[in-house]
């Protein structure tokens, strides 16, 4: 999908930059594409659904984090999640409205996650942006900054 859309998009508008997507259970396949997609210049972030099989903070995905940081991109979450695994703690949800209106908790929990079992610490370049997890289900969309422990945020536009 990262070589589709750098030959079908990017490479025809300097002005544009993807978002590569990555299977991070795979530790070492994920390495090996964010320094495949980084050579091209033409990715700004390697793109992740909040929903993953365990929080992205435990050391298992700390490979990942530093390549993503070296390189100078940035780690995004995004709405979404991996086949196979509950949207809540609870477990499955009846309805598209109850996955829709929990879907921030997906996101609290990997923020949570990286802060808690020390990745900034322990990849200081690290770059979180979440997007699509504020004013779901209203025409405003906002998103956080966080690098290196410590948060900024930006107006929201709507």
């Amino acid at each position: 999908m990262n070589s589709w859309l750098d030959a079908e998009w990017l490479q025809h508008d300097e002005r544009l930059l993807g978002s590569a997507s990555i299977a991070p259970e795979f530790v070492d396949e994920a390495i090996a594409e964010i320094e495949r997609v980084a050579a091209t210049g033409r990715f700004a972030q390697v793109l992740l659904p909040a929903r993953g099989f365990q929080g992205y903070g435990h050391r298992r995905y700390w490979p990942i984090w530093e390549a993503v940081a070296q390189h100078g991109l940035v780690l995004g979450l995004t709405f979404g999640g991996v086949a196979g695994v509950p949207p809540t703690s609870s477990g499955w949800l009846d309805n598209y409205f109850e996955d829709y209106a929990a879907a921030p908790f997906a996101y609290q929990t990997q923020i949570l996650s990286l802060v808690m079992q020390g990745a900034f610490a322990q990849v200081p370049g690290l770059r979180v942006t979440v997007a699509r997890a504020a004013g779901r289900g209203r025409r405003h969309s906002c998103g956080a900054w966080i690098s290196g422990g410590s948060r900024s945020t930006g107006r929201c536009h709507g």
